[in-house]
């Protein structure tokens, strides 16, 4: 798996440089309308971008099965990942119309069908079907992350056995959805629950940690005092 994770990464990240024959197109004045629209929730729009780096702590279970020198790769992974976000929404917003970007679900997908290269007809078939292979991988990884959590949580259970009961629960969940639109809201809600959870959860870990640091310290000084 990592392999083909490494073949993939070799493959998508030339492809931002296929953004660049469109700078023909693009034009700073298309950022007005973003930067003067008004009434804008930024906060829901922070919570939208969020969403995109959600799954950063899976990276966590693979710190056993490195060296420690190679963990800082983590950092650099997400550290492309965020310059390829950066230069998609740059260009997105000098090349499509405000009302376009709200409308159009898959822009990215639209910048491809835009770009004329030499050697290459149709790049937004090249780039479905490596995003598709791209969430493929990312499905896989999450679902490793699940039995790896269930099995340190109950070693009684086989490895094996939690995988078939999470794939069945995905399965199954996914057919409640009728169509797109369901799909995006239970998208929507589930990645609020994300966010929520990767934010109440250290906390509260770390005021466990605060309060047992305090208890230690009022027990010392009984200790001193007796």
């Amino acid at each position: 798996m990592t392999k083909a994770i490494v073949v993939l990464c070799a493959i998508v990240q030339p492809m931002l440089f296929l953004l660049f024959y469109l700078i023909p197109e693009f034009d700073f004045a298309r950022y007005t309308t973003f930067f003067f629209k008004g009434e804008t929730d930024f906060f829901k729009g922070a919570l939208h971008v969020y969403t995109a780096f959600l799954g950063i702590e899976v990276s966590i279970l693979f710190f056993p099965m490195v060296e420690k020198k190679w963990t800082k790769a983590l950092f650099i992974g997400n550290l492309l990942t965020t310059v390829g976000y950066l230069l998609v929404t740059a260009i997105c917003f000098g090349f499509f119309s405000f009302n376009q970007i709200i409308n159009d679900l898959f822009p990215v997908m639209t910048l491809f069908e835009y770009t004329e290269v030499a050697f290459l007809s149709r790049a937004e078939n090249l780039c479905f079907s490596v995003f598709a292979f791209k969430i493929l991988s990312i499905s896989v990884i999450y679902f490793w992350g699940a039995q790896q959590i269930f099995g340190n949580m109950t070693k009684r259970v086989k490895p094996n056995f939690w995988i078939f009961i999470i794939l069945a629960s995905g399965f199954i969940l996914a057919l409640i959805p009728d169509s797109l639109v369901d799909v995006e809201k239970w998208l929507k809600w589930l990645s609020y629950c994300a966010i929520g959870i990767a934010w109440a959860l250290p906390i509260f870990v770390l005021c466990i940690l605060f309060t047992q640091i305090l208890l230690k310290k009022m027990n010392n000084r009984e200790t001193d005092h007796a």
